[in-house]
């Protein structure tokens, strides 16, 4: 629902008045209530909420689910409880964990609306009264002072010095100065003489006519974005289709054996349970639970480095991303305004970051052509000594130690002022306030006077060019000079090379007068000149690491902030994220911008200023038209919906709104862009351990249902009785499987292209799993056959089948934690559990075979010592299956060395002719040279 008056900050203050049907009096009580029937009480409407019941049928949707849940079916009603119990206890797994996941909106919601204040003071039939901000209407005058939160939004009609927090809408860092003057069409940063409903009011007061409530205010409006459905993840969309392809595969194979066991006259219930036992085989029912297991322990090691997961599928999506899309405050940067430089006829830069009263002054300059730095002393430097004291003067902000560290009350900008002094003295000097002439938007300047030994001191603050109205010297080379034209020019050009550094500039002036009762403003003239201090929210330290990392592994990085084109660009520059002249794109310039306009330029751009919230969600939405999987991190109201909407959200938790945090996957306790990209290792990890126990689980589960296909096809007895298959399918794999999952990370991992998101997660496996499947089937076929031919002993045949499958598996797991490297690469012994796995599977199959209760339960015969030296050396082979990518590279290497002799070979030839060219030419040369040399002279 839009405004009740259409772009309010256009309009005076009367027009809006008078079209609100409004005015100084406020409304009447009557007139109240009829509006708020008509518009609604003030406060957030969540869109129409979902059943539990709702939820839950929606965590059926995956086809694997699906197989999972027919596969126990059939196993319960064929007595197999042991794989109905792990199968129905794998699918209520991953139900629960979806299940939890839905009502993630809803903590968003309530977030949101804990920032709408309780009350609201209005005038009403001409009297101040205090009501519940819910029943605030468009027409209500509304009174703010320091410390109120805004109830609505509203157009400003009376202001006194006020300064609004509007960071939790617009991303704004610094404070804005209210204004009540008429405005163009502007964004939403920019709209001065507006107050938005969330924001907070930092210092002066002000009225203001409300235009917009619930729903129809800025807050209401990412209200509604928030509530976005979450986005399925990447992975979740490869193991649907995964599940399908399964789910074709099983029907094809109880179909295919059915039949042809049939038409050979086998009995039909040993057939039947054949091809059940094979269907339930080719189904990886230990996947979901491996999966999750996964999940949680990259999880668990993500908390341990900063990093908390609040939904565990994101943790694989932020492996795959392609693109980062940061909020600069906060996040990019420390979010504490810091003075970083100062001027003072010379530029002096002061170390040091956010609160922390410690840091250095350093003054650059060129002598003979050479750039030098040394050390400046502000306490011995009378100019900047004097500069910090009118700084400490002209301020109303304090500085607090915490247990936490050191924090600012009031103006952060202020408090930036005395952390600077706090460098330079030590301590804030003592001075003793008289007199204030207090700062507005329309003087630009604060002046406060102080008592000195002499009289008094005016000291005053504000933007450079009234500063400079108001002077007529200048403090230069310790005195005090007249103010020139050329001087004028000295100081604007000094202002202008600490803005294009994308500081906040604020000049100071001074003048000595004697004591008297009263100042004003007649008295702010004639003033010296002393220089500027140049403030910004600098960047986090490890930012330029961070993000040079993030290039090495293919990662765009991408800044979208509400800050100024100037200082996002200033920023953007200092962390390596552009280079000089590099486009900032604004949201002025995007709002004018088509859809596929912006799709087309999304890639070039790496800086986005003045962004709105729905400026991001259109960057976010171009860049998955695309195709990247995008990361969004934030930790305002106004970065939630993005948050909400982006592959993988994260938030900052130190610093971050609950609305971020309850909108995002993930939370960084240490506020630290650089944890992302620890967390997108991890990512990665995840990622290529779910191919490693893909990878083995299909490769020996293949092996099963070829070894019973080809047996039947040959007219051979059963290799592998049903519980034998099963066997190897839910307990000889289970253990090496999860140890797969806790395989450490592999080298390199960030230094590799993020993978793309269109293949599929078998991509390049496929001939891997093949070739597994069908040098195991034939291993083991080979130790059935062996033994049937030399004894007739079927039982024995069927042991010695089943032991040489096991133990093939147990060695093939180790080839399968690299996709690039070879078992003899990888180091068999750098993951224990592994290690332990491969021993518990072969404890177990010891068991099966020698244990006299499971001897009759599996069907299986004790094997001697003869019969495992031929069992050992047919499973050897399982060493020999190398990754796909190394038989690539090894063909690459051949060719390469091909191309290279018959190049060498071809330079040999080249340089045989050049030899006998070289003597022919010599042949013929050597007779002209003898012709023509003159005769000897004695």
């Amino acid at each position: 629902m839009p405004y009740a008056v259409e772009q309010p900050h256009m309009k005076s203050a009367s027009a809006v008045l008078a079209a609100v049907k409004s005015g100084p009096n406020g409304l009447t009580n009557a007139e109240a209530r009829a509006r708020l029937e008509k518009w609604g009480r003030n406060e957030l409407v969540e869109a129409k909420k979902i059943g539990r019941m709702a939820v839950l049928l929606r965590q059926l949707k995956s086809p694997l689910i699906w197989i999972l849940i027919i596969a126990g079916i059939i196993s319960a009603a064929l007595e197999l409880l042991e794989d109905a119990i792990v199968i129905t206890f794998t699918v209520c797994l991953s139900i629960g964990l979806g299940f939890a996941q839905e009502w993630k909106a809803e903590k968003a919601m309530a977030a949101l609306k804990g920032m709408l204040a309780p009350k609201a003071k209005v005038i009403r039939d001409g009297k101040e009264i205090e009501i519940a901000a819910i029943e605030l209407v468009p027409g209500d005058i509304i009174l703010l002072e320091e410390g109120d939160n805004i109830p609505a939004d509203a157009r400003l009609i009376e202001v006194a010095n006020l300064r609004v927090n509007e960071a939790a809408v617009t991303g704004e860092s610094l404070p804005v100065d209210k204004s009540l003057e008429e405005l163009k069409d502007v964004l939403l940063p920019d709209r001065t003489n507006m107050v938005y409903s969330g924001t907070a009011v930092i210092s002066g007061r002000g009225k203001a006519v409300v235009v917009g409530t619930g729903m129809s205010t800025e807050m209401g409006r990412i209200a509604g974005l928030v509530q976005v459905r979450e986005a399925i993840t990447p992975l979740q969309i490869k193991l649907g289709n995964l599940g399908k392809l399964l789910g074709v595969a099983v029907v094809a194979i109880v179909a295919a054996i059915m039949a042809i066991g049939l038409a050979r006259g086998m009995p039909v219930v040993d057939m039947f349970l054949v091809a059940v036992s094979l269907a339930v085989a080719a189904v990886p029912e230990g996947l979901p639970a491996i999966l999750t297991i996964s999940l949680a322990t990259a999880a668990q090691r993500m908390a341990r480095k900063h990093a908390i997961v609040r939904r565990m599928a994101a943790v694989e999506s932020l492996g795959s991303s392609t693109v980062i899309c940061s909020d600069k405050t906060g996040t990019l940067t420390t979010g504490e305004m810091t003075v970083t430089a100062m001027w003072t006829g010379t530029f002096v830069d002061i170390t040091g970051i956010g609160f922390e009263p410690v840091g250095e002054f350093w003054t650059t300059e060129t002598v003979d052509g050479k750039t030098m730095v040394a050390p400046y002393f502000p306490t011995v430097e009378q100019a900047g000594r004097r500069l910090l004291e009118a700084a400490v003067a002209c301020n109303n902000a304090r500085i607090e130690e915490t247990p936490t560290g050191w924090s600012v009350v009031g103006d952060p900008t202020e408090g930036a002022l005395l952390i600077a002094a706090m460098k330079a003295f030590g301590e804030l000097p003592k001075q003793k306030r008289i007199a204030e002439i207090a700062f507005s938007s329309e003087r630009k300047r604060m002046t406060v006077v102080t008592l000195s030994p002499s009289g008094a001191v005016l000291n005053t603050k504000g933007a450079p060019e009234t500063l400079l109205k108001l002077c007529t010297t200048i403090f230069s080379n310790g005195q005090v000079v007249p103010l020139t034209s050329e001087k004028i020019a000295e100081v604007r050009a000094a202002g202008e090379v600490l803005a294009a550094r994308g500081l906040r500039t604020l000049a100071f002036a001074y003048k000595e007068m004697p004591v008297k009762s009263k100042y004003s403003e007649d008295d702010e003239k004639e003033m010296t000149f002393l220089g500027f201090m140049g403030i910004m929210d600098p960047p986090r330290p490890e930012i330029p690491a961070a993000i040079s990392m993030c290039d090495r592994a293919g990662i765009r990085t991408v800044m979208i902030t509400g800050d100024h084109a100037m200082t996002a660009g200033a920023i953007a520059r200092e962390i390596g994220l552009v280079e000089e002249g590099s486009e900032v794109l604004t949201g002025a310039e995007l709002e004018k911008m088509s859809d596929s306009e912006l799709i087309r330029k999304v890639e070039k751009i790496h800086v986005y200023a003045r962004a709105a919230p729905e400026h991001k969600m259109r960057i976010l939405k171009a860049f998955k038209a695309r195709g990247e999987v995008v990361a969004m991190t934030g930790d305002g109201v106004n970065d939630a919906p993005a948050l909400k909407a982006s592959d993988v959200g994260v938030s900052m938790g130190l610093k971050g709104t609950d609305v971020a945090k309850e909108s995002s996957d993930i939370v960084l306790t240490d506020d630290n862009f650089a944890t992302i990209v620890t967390a997108i290792e991890e990512g990665r990890r995840v990622y290529d351990n779910i191919r490693k126990f893909m990878r083995f689980m299909l490769s020996t589960n293949f092996t099963e249902i070829i070894m019973v296909s080809t047996a039947i096809f040959g007219g051979l007895p059963l290799p592998l009785l049903p519980l034998q298959i099963l066997w190897l399918n839910l307990v000889t794999d289970t253990f090496p499987s999860l140890a797969l999952s806790l395989d450490p990370v592999e080298p390199g991992i960030m230094a590799r292209k993020p993978r793309s998101p269109k293949s599929g997660i078998l991509s390049g496996m496929t001939a891997f799993i093949v070739t597994g499947a069908v040098l195991a089937a034939t291993i083991a076929l080979t130790a059935f056959w062996w033994e049937l031919t030399a004894t007739g002993d079927l039982a024995k045949a069927q042991t010695m089948a089943f032991t040489t499958m096991c133990l093939f598996e147990l060695l093939f797991v180790f080839n399968c934690r690299s996709e690039k490297y070879s078992v003899w690469k990888t180091g068999p012994l750098e993951n224990r559990w592994l290690f332990i796995g491969v021993i518990m599977g072969i404890c177990l199959q010891l068991a099966v075979i020698y244990v006299p209760v499971l001897q009759n339960v599996f069907g299986t015969t004790a094997l001697g010592l003869e019969d495992w030296t031929k069992i050992i050396p047919l499973a050897l082979p399982a060493l020999l299956v190398v990754p796909e990518i190394f038989i690539r590279e090894a063909k690459e290497i051949r060719k390469i060395e091909f191309e290279a002799k018959k190049i060498e070979k071809e330079a040999v030839k080249v340089e045989k002719k050049a030899m006998k060219l070289g003597k022919r030419v010599e042949k013929e040369v050597r007779p002209r040279r003898s012709a023509r040399r003159p005769p000897l002279q004695i």
